[in-house]
């Protein structure tokens, strides 16, 4: 289990997932990106799972930058796919483009989600719900079925998630939520 971390905060640009691309009430603030603390995903990192990396790739899949089915890894032996879609998506959105998903890029790449959202956003949650694990490799919460849809099922289990990580229970994936279920536990 991933534990708490006090004042760990990832903040993203939100989009609903109909549309593809980040709107209005569903953003977070300039002010909350810049006080937040972001891991660091890129080619050869270290502490970071499959599931970790199969949601980055289903939320470069969301905004239309990575093609075909997520992998979970980040670049085979001679593929630059991951790192291609991560530097295209950083050049259309205007950012220094260095194959890195960290500061600059969480901000425009992350989602806020709700009950009835829909997509590939939704999948990237559902990953990251089932990378929380016991000792025996099972599920914390049970199993959620990645379907890209936000239904009682999602929902149940993010707020157990949300509960035991003394997070506000309200069952939207939000700045805290998304930083605690990409961030590696401690000693991994």
């Amino acid at each position: 289990m991933k534990p708490f971390l006090l004042g760990l905060t990832l903040i993203c640009s939100a989009a609903p997932l109909w549309a593809q691309k980040p709107v209005g009430s569903r953003a977070f603030t300039a002010e909350e990106s810049r006080r937040s603390l972001w891991p660091k995903f890129q080619r050869m990192s270290h502490g970071q799972y499959v599931g970790e990396f199969a949601a980055l790739q289903y939320l470069l899949r969301n905004q239309g930058f990575y093609k075909g089915t997520p992998t979970g890894v980040f670049d085979a032996k001679g593929s630059n796919k991951t790192e291609n879609a991560i530097k295209a998506f950083q050049r259309a959105k205007g950012l220094k483009v260095d194959g890195i998903v960290g500061t600059q890029s969480w901000p425009k790449l992350l989602v806020r989600l709700k009950k009835g959202d829909r997509g590939d956003a939704v999948r990237a949650l559902q990953t990251l719900l089932n990378t929380q694990q016991d000792d025996r490799h099972e599920p914390i919460y049970g199993a959620v079925k990645v379907d890209g849809i936000f239904g009682t099922g999602t929902d149940r289990v993010l707020k157990l998630f949300q509960k035991d990580n003394a997070l506000i229970t309200d069952g939207v994936a939000g700045p805290q939520t998304w930083s605690l279920l990409l961030s590696p536990a401690v000693g991994d």
